[in-house]
């Protein structure tokens, strides 16, 4: 295949997400780090979010730090 002068990404240029900063799935706040969900997984929940979804019942935090869905990731959404 011949290069038409476009410029692909290399690895450098691949690792823009190392200096992107991560936002809450609701709230848009930011957060350190994704959580771990129980099964295999991450989200991207504040504390505060967190909070009102273990409120609500829709997820259980653990004393490992993961926290385990109640209902599938899209209902979860749906219901905030």
């Amino acid at each position: 295949m011949v290069n038409q002068g476009v410029s692909l990404a290399g690895p450098k240029e691949a690792n823009w997400s190392k200096n992107a900063q991560l936002v809450c799935l609701f709230c848009t706040g930011e957060i350190a780090k994704p959580t771990k969900v129980m099964g295999g997984g991450r989200v991207s929940f504040c504390d505060s979010c967190t909070e009102k979804l273990e409120n609500k019942g829709l997820l259980k935090r653990h004393q490992s730090g993961t926290i385990e869905l109640i209902k599938p990731l899209l209902d979860v959404i749906g219901e905030f």
